[in-house]
């Protein structure tokens, strides 16, 4: 009896191997469901996109609709100048000159108000606050 309990052992593992194979093979097939939507969104993607493009785009369509909107908008006044951005550089010319003016321990006090130890440390935002403080200093 030894070879027919091999044998009913061989045919369960066959058995298990079967039912584990098809388990794979509907995981497989319910992602290849997922994958066909996932195609067909891509797809919806696209399609709405060019439509998009084409609606927003210079078509003759659209320019009657930027005409009207041109004829509402009044004609600005005169533009405001554009504001220089200031640079680290600009920080350390107004810096030397005071520093060099006789308010070197200031200049540091200053940096260090502003939490920094040196113009390298100063944060770009506060370039204008620090020179306007630093140029008082000089009247001072």
């Amino acid at each position: 009896m030894g070879k027919m309990k091999e044998l009913s052992t061989v045919l369960d593992e066959i058995v298990t191997c079967g039912e584990t194979l098809v388990q794979g093979a509907e995981k497989l097939r319910d992602m290849m469901g997922i994958i066909d939507s996932l195609a067909e969104c891509g797809k919806t993607l696209i399609s709405s996109g060019k439509a998009l493009r084409d609606y927003f785009s210079d078509t003759e369509e659209a320019k009657p609709a930027a005409k009207k909107v041109e004829k509402k908008e009044a004609k600005p006044a005169a533009a405001p100048k554009p504001e220089k951005v200031l640079s680290k550089e600009d920080v350390r010319k107004v810096l030397a000159e005071v520093s060099q003016a006789g308010h070197r321990n200031e200049v540091i006090e200053l940096l260090k108000k502003h939490g920094a130890d040196n113009i390298t440390a100063l944060k770009p935002e506060l370039y204008e606050t620090v020179i306007k403080e630093a140029e008082g200093l000089k009247d001072a």
